[in-house]
């Protein structure tokens, strides 16, 4: 799976394409002209991106990271790559690097859930429970299925982050 898009100065998606979806115009429309704060969740992960954006922006230079979005029955681990271009516009190029199947979590295919907030790293995939950083399988039982999903960065993973990208942590 591969996914395709470019931003504008004003951090708006002006082109999409995936193939994830078997009707490309689909995605294309439901992504084109949004916010690409929009589509980007969790304040920790949100000022990540602006930091990458500003440091592709300034010398239209290239940055990629691994990271992990899962889906309710599967781990899938990516690459995402972004590429500073003319005009301040930036290219993200996400390409799915690997999966492995696990049962079915049903608070992880909810994207509006209502309950109380799991906070999920967006580069490791493990949950925030009861102070703790732990892999998803282990907060299972403890997490109902009202549960919602917030983005962010563990610890660990934003000290690695900061670390490959010469970046100081605020």
């Amino acid at each position: 799976m591969e996914a395709h898009y470019v931003v504008d100065a004003a951090d708006r998606i002006d082109s999409f394409v995936t193939d994830a979806f078997p009707e490309p115009t689909d995605a294309s429309q439901t992504w084109t002209g949004r916010s690409l704060w929009s589509v980007v969740s969790g304040d920790a992960t949100r000022q990540i991106y602006r930091q990458l954006l500003r440091r592709v922006r300034l010398d239209r230079s290239a940055v990629s990271f691994r990271y992990r979005c899962d889906l309710a029955h599967q781990r899938r681990w990516f690459e995402m790559l972004l590429r500073g271009m003319e005009g301040d516009r930036v290219e993200f190029c996400s390409r799915l690097l690997s999966t492995s199947a696990r049962p079915p979590i049903s608070w992880l295919e909810s994207v509006t859930g209502y309950g109380p907030a799991i906070v999920l790293c967006s580069w490791c995939g493990e949950v925030l429970h009861e102070g703790e950083w732990r892999e998803i399988e282990q907060v299972v039982p403890d997490v109902p299925d009202s549960a919602r999903v917030e983005h962010g960065i563990c610890p660990t993973c934003a000290t690695k982050f900061m670390a490959q990208f010469g970046e100081s942590q605020k």
